[in-house]
């Protein structure tokens, strides 16, 4: 898998991370890193939304979510520096700052995680992860949680 393909799934993991986290109220109810170190980002999250279920879900980012916590039980910095770069906004001085690195660590953690995603995702599009694990990235068949 390419770094620009990571990229695009990354990209589309923080947009879906963004609807749910909202909770459909248009401002967030925790942040991105307290969520991802609670556990609370994942597909079988009991958190409830104020809106209507939508009965469809995101087999892509789900399967990306369950990839970056388990970079997080490997390297919860480098899992800590992909919530940070993909799902806050704000310029790159104030993600290293709240990681606590300098710029250039900060971009070398961000190569190390895309790394490590482009090989445990192209292991899942070659279907080599543990088929227990439910991991795909099949077409998407909408957006949301079932």
């Amino acid at each position: 898998m390419t770094d620009k393909e990571v990229d695009v799934l990354l990209n589309h993991w923080a947009e879906w991370v963004a609807r749910d986290q909202d909770s459909g109220l248009g401002f967030p109810s925790n942040t991105i890193l307290r969520r991802l170190a609670d556990g609370d980002i994942t597909s079988a999250s009991g958190f409830r939304s104020s809106t209507p279920p939508l009965k469809k879900r995101d087999y892509r980012a789900e399967a990306v979510n369950k990839s970056i916590l388990k970079l997080a039980r490997i390297d919860d910095t480098l899992s800590d520096a992909v919530a940070i770069h993909y799902c806050q906004q704000g310029s790159s001085t104030t993600k290293c700052k709240a990681l606590g690195v300098s710029r250039r660590t900060y971009f070398t953690m961000l190569d190390r995680a895309r790394s490590w995603l482009s090989g445990f995702l192209t292991a899942i599009a070659h279907q080599a992860v543990n088929p227990s694990d439910r991991f795909t990235l099949e077409d998407d068949r909408g957006v949301g949680r079932a």
